[in-house]
């Protein structure tokens, strides 16, 4: 009986393709598990859906691309707008919209409302119909906040064609160029989401700095004379829209409301709720008829209360204000796979395989677990299925994250570590702008969070403290905590300084373009991480004789040591000194000549950067060090015309070799370490 309610709620949602591969889950499930094969009604129920007979009650229109009109198609980019939808009810709104465009007036179209009521159906079912009209068609989403700037110039592209030529970098430049070509072919641009580029809390309907590139925008869509037509979708109303409109530019915002409420009592009729038709309206009435929000408030209603209106409605609980508030009480009762499940696929912010999942998710689950884990979710209208993947709907996603950037900013002020141990808050092996976008829509406003409640200084101390918490508890120090407490960190100071990292194991640590100093990584164990950030010159370097390390002096007076078998830096330090200094390890790895000031030498310890000995003697600055074989002697030369014999153990100088004329360049010992030969600027080699 779940499957086939899953299979009618897919169908209903516009992808039967979809409830036909629910329908394979569940006859492998039932094979696997039972050793039974599906009933006769889901067998009759999947014959409808192959025969395209199953038509729910609901009034709706399927959408499909319509064919050409006599005009001849041109360029159609559709981005991932979604192939198919199902409008419900809804024909009256598309077909006022069509007549609108019809009329030739219009050069912006804004579709606003809440989240789920259905304006990206309504603008993809406007999209398709219309098409035939224009030469250009590009569908673009702003779900992961691309600035305008960006979305600019793949217009410019795509509209330009093989003709494209770059404009200059002055934005009026570029969009001149831009409305050239749309002003010569007859455009449809179309930007799904704009409420993701839109400022929070008390700037609702108002774009942050950073996106006032779309203000911008939107401007010139409705104040230049072109042939071509802006459609945007958005939870709010850009305040832009609302002042132009007022104007009397040719610009319309048409507000997408809930559904009628005979269409919704028949939307939860389908959705498996009973009841009277009052109460069932008076449910429908409560989210203003947002499909989304009903099909939640039914899946609810039919787990906890049998499909039962009435008594959901006595229990006062179970009268929520809002979709936020539906969600709540959603993820109050997801199990601990299935919260794991949906944590992950915000932070992947794009649809994710099955076994991806399963072999990325923390502590590891099995694949079987995770399937059942999907199936709950999809059940509960959670998750929807995409090219191949998982992924959150829109409006979940956006709670869903919210959700995760208030967990975690608990977790660090004192909460027992959950999502901060299991969940990578930026994922070094994902694409780079999935990446960008985990740093902008999770990193940062978690860094900021952190900022706002206890100051820059304090957020500091606590994720300092919380590291040090780490070290001390088994479970976590292997985690993904290490990692993402320091890319917080250097989210907040925009470097890493000071730290003790030893022993830990750090994950998915992005350091690209990050200042790193006195940062101890002995010992720790280093996964997806990248450490390409600007640094100075390499002027020395020494292979570790193992091979596994390579230690390399720079321009910028640190020593940076890194992984050969990974290319992973495991440690960073400054170490003052002349910049031709040399860097060298000895013979048995234990020991890493590191530096210093102008005429000193110091021996560090290999694994830990610390100094163990400061040789001082030399009167000049030192050009080259060579170890004997066996480690018993470490050589130097200077420009002080001297070669000087130490006990690297002790730091004895044991001799001091006089000879040559001029600064002593180079030296080398003989393999048998009874021979030493030397170089210098007065033309002479001396043995």
């Amino acid at each position: 009986a779940v499957h086939q309610q899953m299979m009618r709620l897919l169908v209903l949602d516009g992808r039967p393709t979809a409830a036909l591969a629910q329908f394979e889950t569940c006859r492998q499930t039932l094979a696997e598990e039972f050793g039974i094969e599906p009933s006769a009604e889901t067998l009759a129920l999947v014959a409808q859906i192959q025969a395209a007979q199953h038509t729910p009650e609901t009034p709706e229109t399927e959408v499909r691309p319509v064919p050409p009109s006599p005009r001849s198609r041109g360029l159609e980019d559709w981005g991932d707008a979604p192939p198919n939808v199902r409008l419900i009810d809804r024909e009256d709104d598309l077909a006022r919209l069509a007549q609108l465009v019809d009329a030739g007036r219009l050069q912006v179209i804004a579709l606003t409302g809440l989240g789920g009521t259905g304006k990206t159906s309504l603008a993809v079912a406007l999209a398709h119909r219309i098409a035939p009209q224009f030469d250009v068609v590009i569908w673009r989403s702003l779900v992961n906040a691309p600035d305008a700037a960006e979305i600019q110039a793949q217009w410019r592209r795509r509209v330009a064609g093989a003709a494209m030529v770059e404009p200059p970098p002055d934005p009026d430049a570029q969009a001149e160029y831009l409305f050239t070509h749309l002003t010569q072919q007859r455009c449809l641009l179309v930007l799904d989401n704009l409420e993701s580029v839109m400022g929070a809390g008390t700037d609702a309907g108002r774009f942050p700095a950073r996106f006032h590139g779309y203000t911008r925008l939107i401007r010139q869509f409705a104040e230049r004379a072109h042939n071509s037509l802006l459609l945007i979708t958005s939870r709010e109303q850009p305040q832009i829209c609302a002042r132009l409109e007022r104007a009397g530019l040719p610009l319309r915002t048409v507000e997408v409301a809930g559904m009628r409420p005979d269409a919704s009592e028949l939307l939860l009729r389908q959705s498996g709720v009973s009841g009277v038709s009052g109460d069932l309206q008076r449910l429908a009435a409560y989210y203003s008829g947002n499909p989304l929000a009903l099909l939640l408030a039914a899946e609810a209603i039919h787990d906890l209360f049998g499909g039962a209106v009435a008594e959901y409605l006595q229990t006062e609980s179970g009268v929520f204000d809002d979709v936020r508030i539906l969600l709540d009480q959603h993820f109050a009762r997801l199990g601990s796979v299935e919260e794991a499940i949906m944590m992950w696929l915000a932070l992947a912010r794009e649809p994710v395989a099955i076994q991806t999942l399963a072999a990325q998710i923390s502590p590891p689950i099995s694949t079987a677990a995770v399937m059942g884990a999907l199936r709950s979710l999809q059940r509960r209208a959670l998750v929807e299925r995409r090219g191949g993947g998982f992924t959150l709907q829109n409006v979940v996603m956006e709670y869903t994250t919210d959700r995760l950037v208030k967990s975690l900013q608990a977790e660090i002020l004192g909460a027992p570590l959950h999502i901060l141990a299991n969940h990578a808050l930026v994922k070094m092996r994902a694409k780079e702008y999935i990446r960008i976008i985990q740093e902008r829509l999770i990193l940062i406003p978690l860094a900021d969070a952190l900022v706002a409640h206890a100051g820059r200084a304090g957020a500091v101390t606590r994720l300092r403290r919380l590291l040090d918490e780490v070290r001390g508890h088994t479970a976590w120090s292997s985690s993904y905590a290490a990692g993402n407490i320091l890319n917080v960190l250097r989210s907040i100071e925009g470097s890493l300084h000071d730290l003790d990292v030893s022993g830990l194991t750090v994950r998915d640590l992005n350091l690209r373009d990050t200042h790193v100093e006195h940062v101890n990584f002995a010992g720790a164990t280093i996964k997806d991480a990248a450490f390409s950030q600007q640094f100075g010159h390499i002027l020395r370097i020494s292979y570790h004789p193992d091979g596994g390390t390579i230690a390399a002096r720079t321009g910028d007076e640190e020593i940076r040591i890194w992984r050969t078998t990974d290319g992973q830096l495991t440690g960073a330090f400054t170490m003052p000194s002349n910049l031709i200094f040399p860097v060298l390890y000895s013979p048995d790895g234990r020991l890493l000549l590191a530096g210093g000031a102008h005429t000193d030498l110091i021996l560090c310890d290999a694994d830990s950067c610390e100094t163990r000995l400061v040789l001082r003697g030399h009167r000049h600055r030192v050009w080259d060090a060579a170890f004997s074989a066996d480690g018993r002697y470490l050589a130097t030369a200077s420009a002080d015309q001297t070669v000087r014999i130490w006990d690297p153990q002790t730091g004895a100088c044991l001799h001091e070799l006089r000879g040559h004329d001029d600064a002593v360049m180079a030296l080398a010992f003989h393999p048998d370490g009874a021979r030493l030969i030397s170089a210098a600027d007065d033309g002479r080699i001396q043995v």
